[in-house]
């Protein structure tokens, strides 16, 4: 179920923020020809080495929330502050598939199959030469040139519902840099 919402997510956005769009639909900056409010240039790596550049955005007027380890508690960076994120594997493995052996039991069996799952943690880096380490949760939509959003999420925990696939099949977003505008 949390995937299928992952997936589906949509920026905030309404038509009175943007009354060139038509009622219907989302717009992106490339198909009306106007960045959307909160879209930055960036460059994403992903982890199977595919790199990514154009206009990025997120959950409009929400910052990037990540608990700093070190200090232990989260800290929220406007988006616009910040510089690059960088992810950092901290585990990752094979997961065996189990299920209850019936509904109600608390006898599990393990059914054969395994998935992919990661922990990592990220480094945020400011505009202003701060930087945090943490688990980030915060989904990242990249504008392409056909006027479609591509949705990429930074999360603390992964796994993958396909199973019997591998560790490579699970791809992360590795680093992002985004272009600083001079103060």
């Amino acid at each position: 179920m949390m995937d299928y919402l992952l997936e589906s997510a949509q920026p905030a956005t309404t038509q009175a923020d943007h009354p060139n769009l038509p009622a219907t639909g989302v717009a992106t900056p490339l198909a009306t020809g106007r960045a959307l409010p909160g879209t930055r240039r960036a460059t994403i790596t992903l982890s199977d080495g595919r790199v990514l550049a154009g206009p990025v955005r997120t959950t409009a007027d929400q910052p990037i929330r990540i608990f700093d380890t070190h200090r232990q508690e989260f800290i929220d960076v406007p988006f616009d502050r910040v510089a690059s994120l960088r992810a950092e594997v901290v585990w990752e493995r094979l997961e065996r598939e189990w299920h209850f052996v019936e509904s109600g039991s608390d006898i599990r069996e393990y059914t054969g199959h395994t998935y992919p799952a990661r922990l990592l943690e990220y480094t945020l880096n400011t505009a202003s030469g701060k930087s945090y380490r943490g688990g980030v949760s915060a989904p990242l939509y990249l504008e392409e040139s056909t006027g479609k959003s591509t949705l990429y999420i930074l999360d603390k925990r992964q796994k993958s519902g396909d199973l019997d696939s591998t560790l490579e099949d699970l791809v992360y977003v590795k680093q992002v840099d985004f272009v600083v505008d001079e103060p």
